[in-house]
């Protein structure tokens, strides 16, 4: 792979990276936005529909992670 391929690649790291992290930040905020429910409607729809994004989010930084790893075997 010449260098100009990898320096592409480097920078498709970075952005998956940022990409990673925003998911990050924003799993979080819903997690913390669900554990601020009350008890009494924490098995609701709408904490249902919370907690299924939360765990959407938390698929995809793991998917994240693997392309970055993908990429970095590539290199």
């Amino acid at each position: 792979m010449n260098e100009d391929r990898r320096k592409k690649l480097k920078l498709a790291i970075t952005l998956l990276d940022e990409a990673k992290s925003y998911v990050e930040t924003e799993k979080e905020a819903e997690q913390e936005s669900f554990d601020n429910l009350p008890e009494n409607m924490q098995n609701g729809e709408k904490a249902e529909a919370m907690e299924a994004a939360i765990a959407q989010l938390d698929e995809a930084y793991g998917e994240i992670e693997n392309a970055i790893s993908s990429v970095e075997q590539a290199m």
